[in-house]
């Protein structure tokens, strides 16, 4: 049977008898020592024009999977002096960064919030993005989720985890 039609108590139950790869510790630390090989993944920060006057905003390049740049908006409730603890966010599935006024809760809720573009994504809803992906050669079908599925090194997961970790 289809685990959709398993009754919500027993999804809630269901717990998928799943083998983590033998290579599979290895395959990240090898992964996340190319990518710090890169250097320090601060590119450049620029203040950003959001039309608010109780948030700043900067939009920050930063280097993440291979070196490639990779956009966010990084905001601010403005005028505090002290540190404030940060939220890192990815802007979901086929969404980008977007705008820099569109995502608010979080700088509004008293926290330093950085929003990450999604590498090759954008496209699907919202407001775009500004990070292509260049290494999204393997065939696939419709959407992101199944570029390079077939090779983890060519996975766009594999690239799409790296630039969270970079930020």
């Amino acid at each position: 049977m289809p685990a959709f039609d398993l009754s919500p108590a027993e999804l809630e139950r269901h717990r998928p008898e799943i083998e983590e790869p033998a290579d599979f510790d290895a395959f990240w630390e090898r992964t996340l020592k190319e990518a710090s090989a890169e250097g320090d993944p601060l590119v450049s920060v620029r203040p950003a024009e959001n039309g608010l006057r109780l948030t700043e905003t900067w939009d920050v390049t930063f280097r993440g999977f291979a070196g490639d740049p990779v956009r966010a908006w990084f905001s601010l409730p403005a005028n505090v002096a002290e540190p404030l603890p940060v939220v890192v966010e990815f802007a979901g599935y086929g969404r980008g960064r977007g705008l820099p006024h569109e995502r608010l809760t979080w700088v509004n809720a008293g926290y330093a919030h950085l929003l990450m573009d999604n590498r090759g994504q954008g496209d699907q809803y919202g407001c775009g993005g500004d990070t292509p992906d260049p290494h999204a050669l393997a065939p696939g079908g419709p959407g992101p989720a199944v570029r390079g599925l077939l090779d983890p090194g060519d996975y766009h997961y594999r690239r799409l985890i790296t630039d969270a970790v970079r930020a």
